[in-house]
């Protein structure tokens, strides 16, 4: 690269020189099926080995060549037309957001002789996102990546038994994580820069939805190992969500909102094949409730969150004990599914550990939840909480005795 970028080439050699390497790759198929070409190593090698650079736009180009390589095999289009990139021209890229740039998943066809070579550059474009590129350019690419992983995540529910849509989670969870924090004070957007902030954080979140609560009814039958493996992928995605988009959200209700109704989607999806995810669901509606007390960061509203989560947490353990009340009455002698004890116990578990900031009121509370105390949610379930001590599962009991421990220490009897 240090040839390369010697002083007889100028940018517009060297953006020609890059799409037509990006281009060499996915023409130069190996002859041996899942493997690399001698050109496809060395085009990606050259990727790889890019030294920072100060012209900013260079590598912001190497990575719209990386996700055309990604794009060639999830079948998506990328970018949807030359007249947008203008990274050709040397000039800055905004990240361009919510406008359509990929295919839509019912338009796809992927392209599986380029999975390979699709995998290894999403691993050199998380190298380089990463380690390489400036906050800037994390920023100014931030969208198309997100955009273009995405469309490789769905082939999941077209070829299922694909290492790309694995790597390209892995790569999308590396992006949100390092991407998220650079978007302010970025300078990428301009004067418009709130505006457009807010649309990434509503097209990242209508991203994850469409990832995470797709259809599952075109998957195939799934061994316990791929549960397992989908399911420490979608944990991730979730632990995304609440751990680094929403510490960035500052005071969007609508972002808020979103990313709750997200997670209460995935706890209602608590089943066998995706039990570790309901998990992971629900305990992030509990986190993100418990934070209401934490101080706020830079950009983060951690009481806006926890009021928006906390009537969403209290209608869901509601719904979650009925049912079990209900299902164990009718099962008789009968054990109720693992999996729906497993349900109930994370909730207990939950409901145990959450403290609430005095400052969490629900609307038309009743008198006995006027308490400022941090385990009053307690009280308000203390009636169908009452009713599961029928229950002949010995699981439960001890969580049982430790809830009712604390709720006669709110009614000061102990």
């Amino acid at each position: 690269m240090r040839t390369v970028l010697r002083s007889f080439l100028d940018s517009e050699d060297i953006f020609l020189l890059l799409r037509v390497f990006a281009f060499l790759s996915t023409c130069a198929m190996p002859t041996v099926e899942g493997e690399l070409s001698k050109v496809q190593k060395t085009v990606l090698e050259f990727f790889s080995g890019i030294p920072p650079v100060e012209d900013e736009s260079i590598m912001t180009a190497v990575f719209q060549q990386l996700l055309t390589i990604i794009a060639k095999a999830a079948g998506c289009v990328y970018p949807p037309n030359q007249g947008e990139a203008k990274a050709d021209s040397g000039d800055t890229v905004a990240p361009r957001v919510g406008k359509g740039r990929v295919t839509k998943m019912s338009e796809q066809i992927p392209s599986p002789k380029h999975f390979p070579v699709a995998v290894r550059a999403a691993h050199v474009l998380v190298k380089l996102f990463v380690g390489d590129a400036s906050e800037h350019t994390r920023a100014t690419v931030f969208g198309d990546c997100l955009s273009v992983l995405h469309s490789a995540i769905m082939i999941k529910y077209v070829t299922f038994h694909t290492d790309l849509w694995r790597v390209a989670t892995k790569a999308y969870v590396e992006v949100v994580k390092h991407g998220v924090p650079t978007l302010h004070d970025s300078g990428v957007f301009g004067d418009a820069e709130s505006e457009q902030i807010s649309l990434c954080w509503k097209t990242l979140c209508t991203s994850m939805s469409s990832i995470l609560l797709h259809d599952r009814c075109s998957l195939p039958k799934l061994s316990p190992a791929d549960i397992k493996a989908e399911a420490e992928l979608d944990v991730a995605m979730v632990e995304c969500l609440s751990d680094c988009l929403i510490p960035w959200t500052g005071s969007d209700a609508a972002v808020h909102k979103t990313v709750v109704d997200i997670l209460c989607g995935g706890a209602q999806q608590y089943c066998h094949e995706r039990e570790a995810f309901g998990e992971a669901c629900y305990a992030a509606l509990f986190r993100l409730c418990g934070r209401g007390g934490e101080a706020d960061g830079a950009h983060s509203n951690n009481i806006a969150v926890a009021t928006i989560s906390f009537p969403v947490i209290v209608e869901a353990a509601k719904n979650v004990l009925h049912r079990f009340v209900d299902d164990d009455r009718k099962a008789g002698r009968m054990p109720l599914p693992r999996t729906r004890l497993a349900e109930v116990s994370t909730v207990l578990q939950q409901l145990i550990a959450l403290d609430l900031d005095p400052r969490l009121r629900l609307e038309q509370e009743g008198k006995q939840t006027k308490s400022e105390s941090a385990k009053r949610h307690l009280l308000m379930l203390f009636p169908l909480l009452c009713d599961c001590i029928t229950t002949r599962e010995d699981g439960f009991k001890q969580l049982l005795r430790d809830i009712f421990h604390m709720v006669a220490k709110e009614m000061d009897l102990e």
